[in-house]
């Protein structure tokens, strides 16, 4: 959609640097939660299956502390 909206601008219209700045954050960031929430639903798949065929192993409580885990480094600012 925001590449749809920067191929619309009227011909000779004037580009300011800070609001394309802006637009290209927001495409980062429309990526960036798209390939985590499939990598959360990764880990999740993953965690419930382990807990499936290995329920020795994999215990509720190590599913939940690698979930909170990986929930927690999602809330620490990037770099």
């Amino acid at each position: 959609m925001i590449d749809g909206l920067a191929r619309h601008r009227p011909p000779g219209a004037r580009v300011d640097p800070e609001a394309d700045a802006g637009v290209d954050a927001e495409a980062d960031a429309e990526v960036d939660a798209e390939v985590e929430t499939e990598r959360l639903a990764a880990l999740i798949d993953g965690l419930a299956l382990a807990g499936v065929l290995h329920p020795d192993r994999m215990t509720p409580e190590l599913m939940r502390d690698a979930l909170r885990r990986h929930l927690q480094a999602l809330a620490e600012p990037r770099p």
